[in-house]
């Protein structure tokens, strides 16, 4: 039994497909509900697997929604975690969000050459899941063009074109496989209801997705804390401050969140790329002397972040 964790974000991710995903894969696994503030590598390091649902948005939202943790994500899965993206989680896996794949683009089935549907609406598409025709929910979902990265095709749309796909521990759907049958609300929809069937199928998936270890998930500090090196006195005692610095930039970070400009933006910054693992002090000094000869506004120092 794994630990999941789906993120909800309504409505980018929203809460019909979190749910359902959730309930799909709680059959198997122990799954939680994460937001926007647990995308953090102290928030990700519990969980074996992180799934990013259907929702609505564009590269915009993406952008203003993830400036700041896109490197959280992808440091996940190089570090052993497992990502599974449907419809919008999907898109976000290719190389211009995420960057899981950094060699395959993401782009609408529905702008594919001999595509059957051309706008985006709610429907089924017939599909091949392993050699066996279905139709399955769709929403303006992607399919997956490259190529560099190597990729197994678990499922392909009407016209050929990739339409589940798994790439060591990340694995991207275009469709919903995770559909309940309050989603199928309409004449034509009704009589196209999965009777639970593509939940099987969503599970079977999951199971490929964590079998495919590239690495053993394990922190540093886990490392440490399992050796038997004679030297693990001096180990402990330097896990002991790493653990009272990251706590300290922790609480940095969630203090200046809410600020999008000025000193506090740049501090908040500077703790995250330290959580990250990613900081630079040779850059800092370079910001710092770059801004020492400009003088700000009164009134601009903080500016409260809207809508987090």
């Amino acid at each position: 039994m794994a630990k999941v964790a789906v993120f909800q974000h309504h409505p980018l991710c929203s809460r019909q497909c979190a749910m359902a995903a959730a309930s799909v894969l709680a059959l198997d696994h122990d799954v939680s509900l994460i937001g926007l503030s647990d995308i953090t590598p102290a928030g990700l390091e519990a969980f074996d697997l992180l799934v990013m649902p259907g929702g609505e948005g564009d590269a915009q939202r993406f952008h203003s929604l993830f400036a700041l943790r896109r490197d959280f994500i992808s440091s996940f899965v190089q570090q052993g975690g497992a990502y599974l993206g449907i419809c919008m989680g999907a898109y976000w896996g290719g190389r211009n969000y995420f960057g899981l794949l950094p060699h395959t683009e993401c782009v609408q089935y529905i702008t594919r050459p001999r595509a059957e549907i051309r706008r985006s609406f709610k429907t089924t598409l017939r599909i091949e899941w392993e050699g066996a025709s279905d139709s399955m929910f769709f929403y303006d979902g992607c399919t997956f063009l490259t190529d560099i990265d190597s990729f197994d095709v678990i499922a392909r749309y009407s016209n050929g074109d990739p339409m589940a796909i798994i790439s060591n521990r990340v694995g991207l759907v275009g469709c919903h496989p995770e559909s309940t049958e309050d989603w199928y609300d309409t004449p034509s929809l009704i009589p196209q209801w999965h009777q639970g069937r593509h939940h099987d199928l969503l599970r079977e998936f999951v199971a490929r997705i964590l079998g495919s270890k590239n690495e053993v998930k394990i922190s540093l500090i886990n490392r440490l804390d399992e050796s038997s090196a004679p030297q693990m006195p001096l180990l402990h005692e330097a896990v002991d401050e790493i653990r009272v610095l990251r706590s300290a930039l922790e609480a940095i970070r969630t203090a200046t969140d809410p600020f999008a400009h000025g000193t506090l933006r740049h501090v908040n910054h500077l703790a995250r790329e330290g959580l990250n693992g990613h900081f630079n002090s040779k850059a800092k000094n370079n910001r710092d002397d770059e801004g020492s000869d400009k003088s700000q506004a009164p009134g601009a120092l903080e500016s409260p972040q809207q809508g987090k």
